[in-house]
């Protein structure tokens, strides 16, 4: 591989990503999202199962040296942006987020992914009328820790995006707790106000708060309709729904997703912003051929579609989902997943500066949230409009981030 130069002078990174209709642009040219998962996991200590291995920070100063050797993969991939979660608080991402800037590339930072819904056996899993559970717990530690962590990374332009991590949301019994994301959102969108517009950050750029889901076929229209419906100030920028209903050879309308496009406009709803916020599913033992990057890049997709993040880059586990496997001494070694992800990446047609300005709108468009449900709770819709209060004070709050 070549090796990293020393010194660097901007990149297409440096020019902040921002939202206008139903698009993501750059400099006023359309950006589409060729991202790919980057996770990178912690050794795995003797007697331990793969499963229990931690997610490491991979912006960390500890992480850098690792980070120097995959940029290179990264870069000959021909992806334009990683999608990162785990992000520790404690630790400064500078040095991390400088460097992937020199080199091109954009970072989506995963948000909350400490918070989930109450399991309860009732909720998920009882086909009688139950009651309502009690109105979903808004933890104030959570949002400390989200506050401290994204106030200094505003200052970077290749920070892309945050997402709020709803991928919890499974089953309808889960829904109630759609209520405290969607307070993520609306409370994260105004502490980076306090933090930008209040003398605390040379940025002035309002970073795009986005969500992002699992796959739940059954749910997939009503979290749309919930998390994109409403005033601005609490809803998503944009949404990212994992997708991996594409498997080994397939097309369009075999996969499904020309039945999803079709839902979305019939409800009319293809006006918002989106991504797919995973997809890349194993087929057996042949390896993925990637036919649905051609799909997703193509004239079929990106009229709702601002690309997605491929699952994923760095082969940790032993599952197979990794196109770049580290072996012993940290030596990197393409597998052959990696070479076809590079070839479709490289084929693709030059979308970025096309599509005019897409489907105008979200702007004004406030949607309809979907229908609350009664009685059983093994089907339908749980989460309401009203949201749960921000847990405490502003200022105090505030003061906490800043130390």
């Amino acid at each position: 591989m070549t090796k990293l130069p020393d010194h660097y002078s901007p990149t297409a990174a440096s020019i902040p990503i921002t939202l206008q209709g139903n698009h993501f642009r750059r400099a006023g040219a359309r950006f589409l999202l060729k991202a790919i998962a980057y996770t990178p996991h912690a050794p795995r200590l003797e007697h331990q199962i793969e499963s229990q291995r931690a997610l490491v920070d991979p912006l960390s100063d500890a992480h850098l040296p690792e980070l120097k050797k995959d940029i290179p993969y990264l870069k000959e991939l021909g992806v334009n942006c990683i999608s990162v979660e785990a992000l520790d608080p404690t630790q400064s991402h500078t040095a991390a987020m400088n460097l992937l800037e020199q080199h091109g590339l954009y970072v989506l930072v995963q948000l909350f992914s400490d918070l989930h819904p109450p399991r309860n056996p009732t909720v998920h899993h009882s086909e009688e009328p139950s009651a309502p559970p009690p109105a979903p717990h808004y933890p104030r530690a959570s949002l400390l820790v989200t506050f401290t962590l994204v106030a200094p990374l505003t200052t970077h332009p290749n920070l892309l995006a945050c997402t709020v991590d709803a991928s919890s949301l499974t089953a309808p019994g889960d829904t109630p707790f759609a209520t405290v994301y969607r307070a993520c959102i609306r409370d994260t969108k105004h502490f980076l106000h306090l933090h930008l517009h209040h003398g605390h950050a040379p940025s002035r750029r309002q970073i795009p708060i986005g969500i992002t889901t699992a796959h739940t076929p059954s749910l997939h229209a009503s979290l749309l309709r919930y998390f994109t419906a409403g005033a601005p100030a609490a809803r998503a920028d944009f949404f990212g729904g994992e997708n991996w209903s594409w498997v080994g050879p397939s097309d369009f309308q075999m996969s499904g997703w020309k039945a999803m496009v079709e839902m979305y406009e019939a409800q009319g709803i293809p006006r918002v912003p989106m991504i797919l916020a995973g997809f890349g599913t194993k087929c057996g033992g042949s390896g993925r051929v990637w036919d649905e990057v051609s799909c997703l890049f193509g004239a079929e997709m990106t009229g709702w579609f601002s690309g997605g993040v491929v699952y994923r880059f760095l082969e940790d586990g032993g599952d197979g989902y990794g196109v770049l496997k580290v072996g012993d001494g940290g030596v990197r070694r393409k597998r052959r997943e990696f070479r076809g992800l590079k070839e479709r990446l490289a084929g693709l047609v030059d979308r970025e500066v096309a599509g005019g300005t897409g489907r105008a709108g979200y702007e004004e468009w406030r949607g309809e949230f979907p229908e609350v449900g009664e009685g059983r709770w093994g089907v339908g819709w749980f989460a309401g409009e009203e949201l749960p209060e921000f847990p405490g004070g502003w200022e105090g709050v505030l003061e906490e981030v800043r130390g």
